[in-house]
């Protein structure tokens, strides 16, 4: 988000924006330094003192750009984040409550073993009132048929649409993957001259999930 919100920035009202947390934030994003240059190297600290300035410095620059327009970020894939990183997101939800920014960040629970450090920090969001949960569940046999009918521009047979909700148990992703390739190998253009259907999800779609 940062490394695109650099490059779209006048780096005048960007200096601005970041102010002396600049030459932090740079540290971690180079495009920084290359949109700024002549920033000052900022003196060496203990490693706790060290994240908290960049955690700062990363609060003070969000919450001056969400003052010009509220900002939407985006996280996939939270799961996967290390311990500094979601260090990082409750230090942001603490200092930025009430400002103009929302943080949407999409995981699979299915992940989230016991002891998980995701688990931990979703636990203490929740408990001070900082997040919501929203969960996902997947597509229905008619939501699979209507996606089916919207995007290859035809009216499913049922057993077609039974056979691509049996094979991907409604995982939006895999519906997807499976509609485009029919529609790749022509497999749709006459749909009610097929007398059966079976589908499969390539393995490459697959790991793609884990």
């Amino acid at each position: 988000m940062i490394r695109s919100y650099v490059h779209e920035r006048d780096p005048k009202a960007l200096m601005s924006e970041m102010g002396p947390g600049a030459a932090d934030i740079a540290q971690v994003v180079s495009e920084v330094r290359e949109r700024l240059p002549g920033l000052p190297t900022q003196p060496a600290l203990e490693p706790e003192q060290a994240r908290f300035r960049l955690f700062d410095s990363i609060t003070t620059f969000l919450r001056n750009a969400s003052n010009r327009q509220p900002i939407v970020l985006v996280l996939d894939d939270l799961h996967w984040a290390d311990k500094p990183s979601l260090l990082l997101l409750q230090f942001l939800a603490r200092e930025l409550r009430g400002a103009r920014l929302m943080v949407l960040a999409t995981y699979r629970d299915v992940e989230l073993r016991r002891g998980h450090p995701l688990s931990q920090t979703l636990a203490e969001l929740s408990r001070e009132g900082l997040s919501q949960r929203i969960l996902l569940r997947g597509l229905t046999e008619r939501d699979v048929a209507r996606f089916i009918e919207i995007t290859a521009g035809i009216s499913p047979p049922e057993a077609l649409v039974e056979a691509v909700y049996r094979e991907t148990e409604g995982n939006p992703f895999f519906v997807n993957e499976i509609v485009r390739l029919l529609v790749a190998d022509g497999r749709l253009e006459r749909p009610e001259e097929v007398k059966s259907w079976s589908v499969t999800i390539p393995q490459g779609v697959r790991e793609v999930v884990g």
